[in-house]
This record gives C-alpha cells, structure tokens and sequence, in this order.
C-alpha cells in the first residue's frame, strides 16, 4: 500500500502509523508516499512532506500538475468526474492518482476523514465558540480567545475570523448571477449548522456537509486509474470512539484536534505536529485562472454555451473583466471555474454523449 498526501496533515499522521506498523510486522518492501507539490508557490507544502518521508524512510513520488496538463486531460478528467466539479484540487488529486498508478501501487491510505471525526476545520472552532457564547459560557470562550494569543497558543484562531465571515457572506450574496435561484446555498444553511448541538454538527459534517463529495472526488479520481483508496479515519470503530469523545477536548487555545495532536506526541515530527497554518488541498488556481486558463474563459463567454441556461452571461463577463484587472477575490476565481466545469459537462453528457467513447 501507498501514502497518499492528498489530506497532507492527517495523511502524515496515517503515514507514520502505518509504518511503525509495517515496521512490527517485519515489512522489507519500500514504503511509497505520493505527493502533490507546487515548487515556489506559497501553498507548497514540500517541507512537510520531506520531513515526514524522512521520519518513515520512505520512497516518495513527488507530482506536479501544471495548467497546460489540465488542458490536455480536460474532457478526460470531466468525463471521469460524470458531473462539474467545484475547483481545481480535484484535478490535483487526479494527478496523484495517475502517479500512484503508474508506480504500480494499487491501493493507498488517505487521511480524509480526520477533519471531520476530530474538529479539524476552522468554521467548526468556530461554530463551538459560537455556541459557547450563546449559551453564556464567556469565562470558556475567553479561555480560548485569550489562549491564542498566548505563547503556546495558536493565533491563527483571529487570523482565520475575516476570511470566514467573508465566506459566510458569499455563500449569502453569491457572486453570479444564477437562472431560477440563488448560486450558493445561503444563509439559512449556515443558520441551520449553527443552531445544531455540538455532537449534531459534527455528525452533520461527517454525513452531509464536508465528507459525501469529498470521498465522491476522491473515489472518481482514484476508480479512474484503478487505485483502491482507504481511510483509515473511517473506520468505524475510530469514528464511534471519536464521536464519544466530548466536543470541547477538540479544540484549545486555537488549536484543533487536539486528541490526535497529543496522541501523535513522538511519533510525528514537531514542526507538523504543532503546524499552526492549515491549507486544504491546494493549487495554484488563481494564477492559472489569470495566465494559461484565460483564453478559455474568453472564448466561453465570446460564444455560445449551455452554461447560459443557468448562469448569467453577463455576470461571468463581468467576473472575468475583474479577473484581467487583477482584481478578482479567490472565491469569485472559483466561481468562474466552475462555470468552465458546467460548460464542458453539459457538453459531454447533455449534447454529445461521452464524447466518442
């Protein structure tokens, strides 16, 4: 089995379980960990990488998807996905599924799950915090406020408060202007996860909100190449121990996941064990979207589409004058991509069938 560094801080912490496992049970075959890195990027994570695939001596694949190899496998990679996918990750992992292909490894070990069973993700900091308040709790609120700021703590906690209350108002106000209703799933949305009990979000994020399409693009990426994926933060008897596990042993000081954090004492290298930052699976999109990507999204919105049955032409073509201007935001680069998404979906499968196959 294979490291797949699609999730790369809990993929990490799977990692080196797995090979003390291997380790016990007297393995001598390499230990193959598949990466994604973006050389000078600033979301690159290849110092993490290295530091784990140092720690399990490992024979590690490194892959680098680039915009002129997105081009090429467009169709292919729509085709795969049968339905449009919400950003450029997703072609990321495809890359990393075709390399873990390639190097003959059949199946692989995911972390995703993780950021689900033991409050990983900032907007679920927050929504506890946001309880605590509702419910008066202001000496423990303040406790964790106050503790990010304090050596030890994580202030990435404040530094993550604008960029969420931005996404929240997005999903609101959507940036495109959709035919027949709202782009986003709104405020209630929000409203609704709010109101829930700390155990009903988290089941919530595990059975709804985050997971389902996770795994569904994972699974599409990895079937694509024959590649079984596994994650070993699903199995069920972690996840029933995970979910006994009270809310408020999650989180601390601006820290999340603090029972794995604790449990990886010794076993993960420090500088990811205590990782401050947090990034989903990222790529370059942005300046792809500015730079190789742009003639695609000028001949869309110069002809004609079936994106057009539910976007507003208009409201894309304004988008993309902000994307040229250089002063387009991350989320309304997304949106534009997806709008592509659309466009070739409706393509293949409402026009032409699977194109040829």
């Amino acid at each position: 089995a294979g490291w797949a560094a699609s999730h790369p801080w809990m993929a990490s912490a799977v990692a080196v379980l797995a090979n003390e496992a291997r380790a016990e049970a007297g393995a001598v075959e390499p230990f193959h960990t598949f990466s994604i890195s973006f050389p000078g990027e600033p979301i690159d994570e290849r110092p993490f990488i290295d530091e784990v695939n140092h720690v399990i001596d490992a024979s590690p694949t490194i892959e680098t998807p680039t915009a002129s190899g997105f081009l090429a496998d467009l169709e292919d990679f729509v085709w795969h996905h049968d339905e449009p996918v919400g950003s450029l990750s997703m072609y990321a992992g495809y890359c990393l599924a075709r390399r873990t292909r390639e190097a003959g490894v059949p199946v692989s070990l995911n972390g995703q799950g993780g950021d689900e069973s033991l409050g990983g993700y900032w907007q679920s900091y927050f929504a506890y915090l946001l309880g605590l308040g509702r419910h008066g709790d202001l000496v423990t609120l303040a406790r964790h406020l106050g503790g990010a700021l304090l050596p030890g703590g994580n202030p990435q906690l404040w530094l993550q408060a604008p960029a969420l209350l931005g996404r929240w108002r997005r999903k609101s106000r959507p940036f495109l202007e959709v035919r027949g209703g709202p782009a986003g799933p709104g405020s209630t949305s929000a409203e609704r996860v709010l109101g829930m009990s700390p155990r009903e979000r988290r089941l919530h994020e595990i059975r709804e909100l985050f997971l389902p399409r996770l795994l569904r693009w994972d699974d599409r990426n990895t079937m694509a190449f024959s590649v079984e994926g596994r994650y070993p933060f699903l199995d069920h008897v972690f996840l029933e121990t995970a979910l006994a596990v009270d809310p408020s042993a999650l989180f601390s000081g601006g820290w999340t996941k603090m029972p794995l954090r604790r449990g990886m004492v010794s076993k993960l290298p420090e500088a990811i064990r205590l990782r401050r930052s947090k990034l989903g699976f990222e790529t370059p999109q942005a300046r792809w979207l500015r730079g190789p990507l742009l003639p695609r999204f000028e001949s869309l919105v110069a002809g004609d589409s079936p994106a057009w049955a539910w976007v507003e032409r208009d409201s894309v073509r304004r988008a993309l004058d902000e994307l040229k201007r250089g002063s387009a935001t991350a989320a309304r680069g997304e949106e534009l991509f997806r709008v592509l998404m659309v466009d070739r979906w409706s393509r293949q499968f409402l026009e032409r069938g699977r194109h040829g196959r």
